[in-house]
């Protein structure tokens, strides 16, 4: 029954904290620390990680009782490696804890909520912040555990804790594994449990157990040249009344791909659109269920029109693309182009499109050049053909 009572007493206690706006407040004044670490190695991001575990994480974690060591990355331009260390009693089990404190770029200019990302803002039931999600928030919570532990239990855990804040694991952790190696005897637990990596839903914790590390590789699949639509479905419009005209007796369907008669093979290639490929979809003797039928008998050509439309304004899209980006590789060639060791526009001087070619002309300057409210009027016109 007391271990019952403990149990529940820390959980009030953990409540209490959620609720009464002390975590807010603790993980207001840590994500106002602007540690970006994918600013490294600039002095100023390098300053506030180091701010973080001197004014945030060294204090606290000092009050719980834990003896606190500051390693030095060994690259240099990165972020330094906190760990806090609680020994009760050297026979009982030891739990290595892992956080990180620094956090990606803020994008300012981009955030949408709040303030900016380094003032925290409630939305409903959600922080926003940048780091309340990724990592401040969870070892804010996790320390707070520890403290309503030791507060139940009269100042003792029953078990020893060493806990790792790292400063730049946004940016690969770099030197991390190497301070760990150079110092294994601080660093040896009997479990280690991290808070960080991704959740399956927002509203529910994610637990995974018997993680002993990871391996990155690269999968390279080599299965055909160039690249191809892959789906469980073809679209299908069928003529299903020939008495009719035209569009006005299409049907659609939707065909399951190994359909007996329906098969599909590599079409035509697309001129200047080497990402796209087309297929050609066979149907000999192939029969389908009229639950296969999408929208209404006959009306085949309303579904081709919704299709179609989100079509039309993909390769329009693209169409434009591609006119913009030829009519910037023209001006830029305009601009650099030499013809016998010499600038072209100190040969020749084009009479519409006057001073392209002008030595340190740039590409923006050729933009208002071309731009038809600049254009200059034709000061010759053609001699009229003799008869």
């Amino acid at each position: 029954m007391a271990d019952a009572a403990s149990r529940n007493g820390a959980i009030a206690r953990a409540r209490k904290y959620m609720d009464d706006g002390t975590f807010v407040e603790e993980l207001g004044r840590r994500v106002a620390i602007k540690t970006e670490s994918q600013k490294f190695p600039d002095p100023g991001a390098l300053a506030a990680c180091d701010k973080y575990l001197e004014t945030e994480m060294k204090p606290a974690f000092e009050d719980m009782g834990f003896t606190v060591k500051r390693y030095d990355n060994p690259f240099k331009g990165q972020g330094p490696v906190l760990l806090a260390t609680r020994i009760e009693d050297e026979n009982l089990p030891t739990v290595l804890g892992y956080g990180h404190g620094d956090v990606v770029r803020g994008l300012e200019d981009q955030w949408t909520k709040g303030q900016g990302p380094w003032i925290v803002a409630r939305d409903g039931e959600r922080l926003y912040g940048r780091g309340t999600a990724d990592n401040k928030g969870q070892h804010t919570v996790n320390m707070a555990a520890l403290r309503c532990v030791l507060a139940e239990r009269g100042g003792k855990l029953g078990f020893n804790v060493k806990y790792i804040i790292e400063m730049a694991e946004e940016t690969g952790s770099a030197g991390l594994h190497d301070v760990i190696r150079a110092n294994k005897a601080d660093f040896a637990a009997d479990v280690l449990v991290a808070s960080d990596g991704p959740r399956v839903r927002p509203e529910r914790s994610t637990i995974v157990l018997g993680n002993r590390g990871g391996t990155l590789f690269d999968l390279v699949c080599d299965m055909r040249a160039g690249g191809h639509h892959s789906g469980n479905w073809g679209g299908l419009l069928a003529r299903t009344d020939p008495d009719v005209p035209k569009h006005n007796g299409i049907t659609a369907f939707l065909i399951d791909m190994g359909t007996p008669g329906y098969t599909v093979r590599p079409g035509y290639k697309n001129v200047s659109h080497r990402g796209y490929n087309n297929c050609i979809l066979e149907f000999n003797d192939c029969r389908v269920h009229k639950s296969q039928i999408l929208g209404e008998v006959h009306k085949g050509f309303e579904v081709a029109n919704d299709w179609l439309g989100a079509t039309r304004l993909q390769v329009a899209a693209t169409c434009l693309g591609r006119a913009e980006r030829a009519l910037d590789h023209a001006k830029q060639y305009a601009v650099n182009r030499q013809q016998f060791g010499q600038q072209l526009d100190r040969r020749y001087k084009p009479v519409h499109f006057q001073g392209i070619g002008d030595h340190g002309r740039s590409a923006e300057q050729v933009d208002e050049i071309l731009n038809p409210e600049n254009m200059v009027a034709p000061r010759w016109k053609p001699e009229e053909p003799q008869m």
